[in-house]
């Protein structure tokens, strides 16, 4: 039986959406085992790292939520040093990952919601994943993350912050 690793977080803006249109239907998909990942509020590193432990050669993990929760994904993902493949599924503010990935959020249909978590499975069954090679940050000469749109270090905000 293949394993999905859903990775959400239950404090985020968008997370009533997550519930309905991804959780409560990631269930509801014959033959995959399901396991969930909830991002803790430590930083994206100790998140990475917890569901890099979980994680073993031939799973799904699906991101549902923006892209803070992508980056801890990806990060796990990668840090698992495993054969795991990864879909995102934007439901923050910005999306970049999952716009970069090309996959909409679901579309409801009667009771039942296509696309979103459904579509990146299908895909996944049938070996048709885009394939992305992420950048690894390295700082002073040690590895600090993944990433695999755009890499920011705080300087945005400190730029932006009023004088």
């Amino acid at each position: 039986m293949r394993k999905l690793i859903l990775v959400y977080n239950s404090g985020a803006s968008h997370y009533v959406a997550v519930r309905s249109e991804v959780i409560e239907q990631v269930w509801k998909i014959p033959g995959w085992m399901v396991g969930k990942f909830e991002v803790k509020k430590t930083a994206v590193d100790e998140n990475a790292e917890l569901l890099a432990q979980m994680l073993r050669d031939g799973d799904l993990v699906v991101s549902a939520g923006g892209d803070g929760t992508a980056a801890v994904a990806l990060n796990g993902v990668m840090l698992a040093g495993k054969n795991v493949a990864l879909g995102v599924l934007g439901y923050g503010n910005f999306n970049d990952m999952a716009g970069m990935l090309g996959v909409k959020r679901p579309v409801e249909y009667g009771d039942e919601y296509l696309g979103g978590v459904r579509e990146i499975v299908e895909k996944f069954e049938r070996d048709e994943l885009k394939e992305i090679y992420p950048l690894e940050v390295i700082v002073d000469g040690k590895h600090w993350r993944w990433a695999a749109c755009y890499v920011t270090m705080g300087l945005l905000a400190e730029a932006t912050q009023a004088m």
